[in-house]
């Protein structure tokens, strides 16, 4: 069998009561292709310790961000935002430190190159390569 299909395999086994317990089923909340992006940057940056601390510490995240995190990432103004996320904790992450995740995401947004119109934090990525034969 194919690492492909294999793979493929393997995720349309998955059900959302998988997807419930990963952190990245915050992706899963926004519709548009640009706040999935931003939320699962997030989501990936914040997904190490006990689950059920992430999912609540990421609940605490998104609930402040609004109903798009790429408009929220976009008009961040630090100052404003350091003041929102201050009481902010993860394992030894505060506020401080998602603060500066989120303005790292708004510089890689400003800084990338559009691509068919669309801005995305992927084109401050290195190109994906093919494998060695």
């Amino acid at each position: 069998m194919q690492l492909k299909q294999l793979l493929e395999s393997l995720y349309a086994g998955r059900s959302t009561v998988h997807l419930a317990n990963d952190p990245l089923s915050f992706c899963h909340r926004y519709s548009l292709p640009a706040d999935q992006e931003i939320a699962g940057f997030i989501a990936a940056a914040f997904a190490y310790g006990n689950v059920k601390i992430i999912l609540r510490n990421l609940e605490s995240i998104f609930s402040k961000m609004g109903s798009s995190p790429r408009k929220f990432v976009e008009d961040l103004e630090p100052a404003a935002a350091l003041q929102l996320f201050a009481g902010f904790k993860h394992r030894f992450n505060d506020g401080r430190d998602l603060c500066a995740l989120l303005l790292a995401c708004q510089l890689m947004i400003d800084e990338a190159t559009p691509s068919a119109n669309i801005s995305s934090v992927a084109t401050m990525l290195p190109p994906k390569t093919s494998p060695n034969p």
